[in-house]
């Protein structure tokens, strides 16, 4: 029997080619591995794809394995249609007691037909340590006006402060500093020149903290502008002061647009003209200025004046409702839903008084109409009438109710049925209620009540 068999070197290609296939394996799944850095106290998301490639519809549940309890996912469980993919967020939120150190983390979603996986590797480092600030610099401003400087201490330090000009000291100030927020503010009117403001923060004699602010101002010829606005709400307006600092008298102007909607409530003094431009009107002041004199001019828009009539308004609005708000809701409505009138179809109609005050209301009066193309049923639901007259052709019931409780509502019901048949629209007649209070006679109408004319 002749026997099959490799050569030597047939054997050795073949062992080759396992062995590369095997590192090619491998190294694809360590390449197909998500790695993630994060630091304690913080936290991070990643996508997780899970796609149903079967036929039938699935439930995949998602989790990791392992007790990892800082690895959360968006979704425990997803319900996927075949061919559908959907993404999953997991968040990684280390907390300051997991152990710093990597893991090899198997995401899973699992299916009645099969299970997908993902797999990362999270490393934690520890947490970083924000050493405190012992001080803290939170403003620092220097200009030909003033210096401003704002500093949070944890300690007790000493402050330096040197203003100098052209390198001549002109001012030192030594402070203590203490903990919490310090505000060193000083004013100044400088003249034109170089200037520059040093910080020093010693603690003990040791220097901490330095820093230097340089202002420079130039020298002005001529005439200077300053302006200082306000806003309070109902009163706006600007103060501008002119100031000659040359040597020579100079001529200047200065001018305001002011729309035509607004011009009744500005307000201006010293103006030389004011000219028409259309929609707005134009104030001009005109003026010369000697050497060293100062020119201001003011102007405001005042709106006080709509204030005191819309507060007058409400006044009176107040005033009106209080004088005509009703203590007594009645509403008249029906029982069913009346389209038109139809000859012998009974109505049943509902009266509902409400006593909306929080306090007892007394004799307390009723009435309602019946209009002449209605006979009056003698069945009544509710308190039955005191009385009923007849006016002319109409009939009126009156109920008359001793007193209401606050809050209280009482009902009274009555069925009329009509003599004659109408199509149209049709409107019955105000019900209203009479009483007394403070000593005044008061009477409250109801809503109107009418069919819709609709078959």
């Amino acid at each position: 029997m002749r026997k099959n068999y490799l050569s030597p070197r047939m054997r050795y290609l073949f062992n080759f080619l396992i062995i590369v296939l095997l590192l090619f394996c491998f190294t694809s799944k360590a390449f197909g591995i998500e790695k993630i850095n994060i630091t304690k106290s913080t936290s991070k998301e990643i996508n997780f794809e899970i796609k149903n490639n079967n036929s039938d519809p699935l439930r995949y549940t998602i989790y990791s394995v392992g007790w990892h309890p800082w690895i959360l996912f968006s979704y425990s469980q997803i319900f996927l249609k075949p061919g559908e993919t959907k993404n999953v967020t997991v968040f990684l939120v280390p907390d300051k007691y997991t152990k710093e150190g990597s893991y090899n983390i198997t995401l899973v979603a699992a299916s009645a037909l099969d299970k997908l996986t993902k797999e990362i590797e999270v490393t934690i480092f520890k947490e970083e340590i924000k050493e405190e600030k012992k001080l803290e610099i939170k403003e620092f401003l220097f200009d030909n006006k003033k210096l401003s400087l704002i500093l949070n201490s944890k300690e007790e330090l000493n402050l330096k402060l040197e203003i100098y000009k052209e390198n001549n000291l002109l001012n030192l100030t030594e402070e203590k500093i203490f903990p919490g927020e310090n505000k060193v503010i000083k004013y100044f009117d400088f003249e034109p020149g170089n200037y520059l403001a040093k910080v020093s923060i010693y603690k003990d004699k040791e220097l901490i903290y330095s820093a230097n602010k340089s202002y420079f101002i130039p020298e002005i010829k001529g005439i200077v502008k300053g302006e200082y606005k306000w806003n309070y709400l109902i009163v706006s307006g600007s103060r501008i002061v002119f100031e000659n600092k040359g040597v020579k008298a100079e001529k200047a102007n200065y001018s305001v647009f002011v729309k035509k909607s607004l011009d009744s409530f500005f307000i201006a003094k010293g103006y030389k003209e004011k000219i028409d431009k259309g929609d707005k009107y134009k104030y001009l002041w005109e003026f010369v200025l000697l050497p060293n004199q100062k020119y201001i001019i003011s102007y405001s828009y005042n709106y006080s004046v709509i204030l005191i009539l819309l507060l007058i308004v409400i006044f009176f609005f107040t005033l009106f409702y209080l004088s005509n708000k009703k203590e007594i809701k009645i509403r008249k409505l029906f029982t069913k839903k009346v389209h038109f009138i139809k000859e012998e179809k009974e109505i049943k109609i509902c009266l509902e008084i409400i006593n909306r005050t929080s306090q007892e209301l007394h004799s307390i009066v009723v009435e309602d109409f019946v209009q002449p193309i209605f006979k009056l049923k003698k069945e009544f639901q509710g308190l039955k009438p005191s009385k009923i007259v007849k006016i002319d052709s109409e009939k009126k019931l009156v109920w008359e109710i001793p007193k209401l409780e606050p809050k209280e509502t009482r009902i009274f019901m009555y069925k009329i049925v009509p003599k004659i048949g109408i199509s149209e629209k049709y409107s019955f007649s105000l019900a209203k209620v009479k009483y007394k209070k403070d000593k005044l006679n008061k009477v409250v109408f109801s809503n109107k009540l009418e069919t819709d004319g609709k078959s």
